[in-house]
């Protein structure tokens, strides 16, 4: 027989093929768990029964130890459950196990609001990583003033140090709003004596930081006034007006209770030597921000912000890089500047256009460079959705584009997401409704009055109804459930715009809107304290410095204080 079997071999066995071949099965993996998962259902080959108080749940070793380290330890190194037909376990809740053990099974797993307290120690218990990370991606997702404070805490807890950095950034920039919460109120002291220590904390002055404490003292002040003094020294006390000072020395109840604030104030209203107190103020409160751009002589590398309470700009630490053309946003506490152009003497053409990217980071108050785009783009159009940063179109001297990248600032990397239906330089962009929005622009032949918006669930362009003037060098805007079309101008007719046009999201139809009190084109446009301002442009013969802002109860615009720098083609956004 083996001699036949050979002879066979012999005879079908031309020159140019292999002695071999390689059989794999695509889905060998997902059956045979789709296989395992039916056993464990009809209770077949079980050979390990986990007990949580009054809860049983059975399952198959090999398929816990196959995704779960803590249990492959568990089974195979020798503990005394490794012999167990049954293992009680402690600090899991019977609901996320048998949610873990079906998602041993099948590899899926909902994340919810009410099930992620349960799931993220529960996969930190097993040494499930990635699933504990997806929990505190989903509870960073779903972050915000009322509950910022119990997710530090919660991650703390469970050892989650990003979690942790990020909610101390987010209560950190919204101090402010945070205060105001019930969630506030039950802080502990230690948590409470951390966040007012902290040197960033972006208020407009130190009375807010005490104001915060006293509303902390008073909602058990019989319970917490024995913390007071601790908590004193976390307050900038020689920022304090003293006039008030002295309002709330004879006044709250506090001082009646506490014998060591009491002398503490007393030395201070005397004028004792407090020189080891803290003098430094701190973090700016959100403002304007205003990037790049040019003047009448050259291409701007400045920056500046807007003082809200002396309605005037001040200048910051340049970029690293001289921009005009450029556009900004901003995302998580981080203003990013994005490519542009400037001049060059090693280009024919005298340009260098730019796909660097730089941010500022206010609490450092320094630039740093991230990961380049892949494609070199002036004039693109930019806007931040779902914490990504996207680059839309935009020109070089060579192209045009309708291509978008997507910037991820977590992974410090850019990728393409599907491409525009038309090609668009100088166009405005902005996030509204969970969706990207592209208007106007020009590709060199055309400037365009159309619209397109992105879905990034479906990852694809629609088109949307078209602005009634074609235009590009176009501010955006979102306020409420408008989007804003601001300025701009037409080549073609050599015409600057003082057009203002909105866009109703909710009846898709464009609507006229009062003019600006100046044509400009290539000015930065953002919504601050809820208005829409305007910042810098062109108007066909001066860059401006002048700053405009919409004043909703007269319904018209009005000026604000001038910038620093005369600038058109600059960037703008609030931090």
């Amino acid at each position: 027989m083996a001699s036949n079997q050979h002879d066979i071999a012999q005879g079908i066995q031309p020159d140019h093929l292999t002695t071999s071949r390689l059989f794999k099965m695509k889905e060998h993996c997902s059956a045979s768990f789709t296989v395992m998962n039916q056993l464990r259902r009809d209770n077949q080959l079980l050979d390990i029964r986990f007990r949580i108080g009054d809860h049983a749940f059975s399952a198959h070793r090999v398929v816990l130890a196959s995704c779960s380290p803590y249990l492959r330890a568990m089974f195979t190194c020798g503990m005394k459950e490794s012999t167990q037909d049954e293992i009680m376990l402690r600090d899991i809740e019977p609901q996320a196990m048998e949610l873990l053990i079906d998602f041993a099974y099948t590899g899926e797993i909902e994340v919810t609001t009410e099930n992620v307290q349960d799931l993220l120690p529960a996969a930190g218990i097993l040494q499930l990583r990635d699933l504990k990370t997806a929990c505190c991606e989903f509870l960073s997702d779903h972050m915000d003033v009322t509950n910022c404070l119990g997710i530090k805490q919660f991650a703390d807890m469970h050892s989650c140090p990003d979690l942790v950095k990020k909610a101390n950034r987010f209560i950190v920039r919204k101090f402010a709003d945070v205060v105001k919460t019930d969630e506030f109120l039950d802080v502990p002291h230690h948590i409470l004596c951390e966040l007012l220590e902290n040197d960033h904390l972006h208020v407009e002055n130190e009375l807010q930081v005490f104001t915060a404490f006293l509303r902390w003292i008073d909602y058990d002040i019989d319970g917490r006034a024995p913390f007071a003094y601790d908590l004193f020294g976390c307050i900038r006390i020689p920022l304090l007006p003293k006039q008030h000072w002295e309002n709330v020395f004879t006044n709250h109840r506090l001082f009646q209770r506490s014998r060591e604030c009491q002398a503490y104030m007393r030395g201070y209203l005397m004028g004792l030597d407090f020189t080891s107190l803290s003098l430094k103020p701190r973090s700016p409160i959100a403002t304007i921000y205003t990037i790049g751009g040019r003047n009448s002589q050259k291409c701007l590398n400045t920056a500046e912000r807007y003082v809200t309470e002396d309605d005037r700009w001040e200048e910051l630490p340049c970029m690293k890089q001289v921009r005009t053309a450029v556009s900004a946003g901003s995302i998580d506490g981080r203003l990013y500047a994005v490519g542009g152009e400037c001049e060059t003497k090693f280009s024919h053409e005298g340009t260098l256009y730019l796909s660097s990217v730089e941010y500022y980071d206010p609490i450092q108050n320094t630039w740093s460079n991230v990961a380049e785009m892949r494609y070199a783009r002036s004039f693109a159009a930019v806007a931040v959705l779902n914490d990504k940063l996207y680059a839309i179109g935009g020109e070089t001297t060579q192209y045009c584009y309708k291509s978008v990248e997507e910037y991820d600032p977590v992974a410090n990397t850019w990728s393409i997401v599907p491409d525009m239906h038309t090609a668009r330089s100088g166009a405005g962009a902005a996030a509204l409704d969970g969706r990207l929005y592209v208007l106007g622009g020009q590709d060199r032949a055309v400037h365009y009055s159309s619209m397109e918006c992105y879905d990034p669930n479906e990852k694809r362009w629609y088109m949307c109804p078209s602005m009634k003037h074609p235009r590009s060098g176009v501010a955006t805007a979102v306020l409420g459930r408008y989007l804003y079309a601001i300025g701009g101008r037409d080549r073609h007719r050599q015409a600057y715009y003082d057009i203002v046009e909105r866009f109703n999201v909710d009846t898709n139809t464009w609507e006229s809107f009062p003019r600006l009190t100046h044509s400009r084109a290539w000015p930065a446009a953002t919504v601050f304290k809820n208005e829409v301002y305007v910042i810098g442009g062109y108007d066909g013969q001066l860059r401006l410095k002048s700053v405009e802002r919409f004043d909703e109860k007269e319904q018209k615009w009005k000026r604000s204080g001038d910038m620093v720098e005369f600038r058109a083609g600059c960037g703008s956004a609030v931090l």
